[in-house]
């Protein structure tokens, strides 16, 4: 399920999420992965979000556990699962960042996992 610089084709993520058993939902268009969509799924757990970066316009994959504000001004608490290598060199360790919701919903398709 490979698609470009090697990462997950669309039909590899939609694969992933099927496969740990999370309900799955896709936005084709990004405009409308909005904070309230965020609010409402936020009620069952985490989002596992795959996505298109704003900054980078790379496709990324971020666990969204928190949301503040609303409108295009919300702010994500997100955890970057490959954020950096730990001590030894030998796995990545992930941090937990905020991100604005405008990162998420410029370009591309969203793809959420939730239970």
């Amino acid at each position: 399920y490979r698609g470009p610089k090697n990462g997950l084709s669309n039909t590899g993520i939609q694969m992933l999420i099927v496969d740990h058993d999370m309900y799955i939902e896709v936005h084709d268009r990004p405009s409308t992965f909005t904070s309230s969509v965020v609010k409402d799924l936020l009620k069952f757990g985490p989002l596992y979000t795959a996505y298109t970066e704003k900054s980078s316009k790379e496709r990324h994959v971020n666990v969204i556990h928190a949301i503040s504000g609303s409108g295009s001004g919300a702010q994500l608490t997100v955890m970057e699962p490959q954020f950096d290598l730990n001590k030894s060199m030998t796995r990545f360790v992930g941090k937990h960042i905020k991100k604005p919701l405008s990162e998420f919903n410029t370009f591309g398709k969203v793809f959420l996992g939730y239970d």
